[in-house]
């Protein structure tokens, strides 16, 4: 799972990063035009670093399973 979480956060980073490139590209006095690949730009970044996140909490909870499990029972954290 960390290993997909990792890809579709790289997809993700280069998805914004041809978002923000069309934003450069746009001409300034087209101001919707520019808004619009902006937004996506910003929304695709943090939806790659929430998946980076997941990715690095799946990935040490894999390392080190043994505290999980009682810690999801007990409602606490790791």
């Amino acid at each position: 799972m960390a290993v997909v979480w990792a890809i579709v956060a790289a997809v993700l980073v280069a998805a914004s990063a041809v978002l923000w490139t069309t934003r450069a590209r746009t001409p300034s006095a087209e101001r919707r035009t520019r808004r619009a690949p902006a937004a996506a730009g910003v929304l695709t970044a943090l939806v790659a670093l929430a998946g980076t996140i997941v990715a690095v909490a799946n990935s040490a909870t894999a390392t080190d399973p043994a505290p999980a499990l009682p810690a999801a029972f007990e409602g606490g954290s790791l």
